[in-house]
């Protein structure tokens, strides 16, 4: 404690160990739509076996009273699920640190309401009480990619909630990201650009795509004796450019779509969850890595 001020560090020591039947030669994160089977790729003729501390997270919480309703809240987390560099798995497994999580939030509780900005898990991410940005679930998994079916990002926002007793209204503009899919057949002489590989500040070894507009997503969220039920809707913007000569034309397209989702404890040790989410260009927010176009 300084003052009013309260400082709370937090996280965990995590040991998980793995198996699977193809070997993907990857960490804790299975690659679903890369699973290797047997074949030319001789990876999928052997089984992998692991054990890793990289999912050991580390956060710190600020809080800090601003008025007689209102208060700040600062959030940063971490884990050490990054291989970048020159981290390998013969000696010192010196794997580097991978933001999670960092936001500050304004909260006015006689307006029951606040606004946040920062990297946070988003508003098509489940919660389990009201749009609580330190609230949401995940699917209990050792595996750090979560499962197929599960809906979820954690980037870059600025958000505004209002609650209305147990009823709860958000708006977020996220940071956007296209997955393309495909290869595209274009005549002769020209060339499809679908992202570019970051510069500075972004890794070198990934294509960005070039985004116009951020993902706007609207949520409503209810509160109720028998569990949390919440529903959204996405809007995104996405862009490609052709190329002939010294000539380029931007081609662009509009997607999105709407989804759901419900936590209800059953009892002390149960809890039923569920989520589900449909549309036209939503590939990035499922954890199988499907295309968005």
């Amino acid at each position: 404690m300084l003052g009013d001020t309260k400082l709370t560090l937090g996280g965990f020591i995590d040991l998980t160990s793995y198996y699977r039947s193809r070997n993907e030669n990857r960490g804790t994160g299975t690659g679903y739509s890369t699973i290797p089977f047997y074949g030319p790729n001789p990876q999928g003729n052997s089984g992998e076996f692991g054990m890793s501390a990289q999912q050991t997270r580390l956060s710190g919480r600020l809080d800090a009273p601003v008025g007689e309703h209102s208060s700040l809240l600062g959030y940063v987390e971490m884990d050490f699920n990054n291989g970048s560099g020159g981290a390998n798995s013969v000696q010192s497994n010196s794997y580097t640190p991978r933001l999670r999580q960092a936001f500050a939030t304004y909260e006015d509780k006689s307006f029951q309401g606040y606004v946040l900005a920062g990297q946070a898990w988003t508003l098509a991410t489940p919660f389990k009480k009201g749009l609580d940005p330190l609230g949401t679930w995940q699917p209990p998994t050792i595996d750090h990619n979560y499962m197929v079916g599960y809906n979820y990002l954690r980037v870059p926002m600025v958000r505004a909630v209002k609650g209305f007793g147990n009823f709860w209204i958000g708006v977020e503009a996220n940071t956007p990201q296209t997955v393309f899919g495909g290869t595209p057949a274009v005549p002769t002489g020209q060339t499809v650009f679908s992202g570019y590989a970051g510069a500075t500040g972004l890794n070198p070894q990934v294509n960005y795509s070039v985004n116009v507009a951020p993902d706007v997503i609207a949520k409503v969220a209810i509160d109720t004796r028998f569990g949390h039920f919440d529903a959204f809707g996405v809007a995104r913007w996405f862009r490609d450019q052709v190329a002939f000569g010294t000539t380029s034309v931007n081609y662009d397209a509009f997607g999105g779509g709407f989804g759901a989702s419900a936590f209800v404890p059953i009892g002390p040790w149960v809890d039923l969850m569920g989520n589900i989410m449909y549309g036209n260009g939503i590939g990035r927010y499922g954890a199988g890595g499907l295309p968005d176009v």
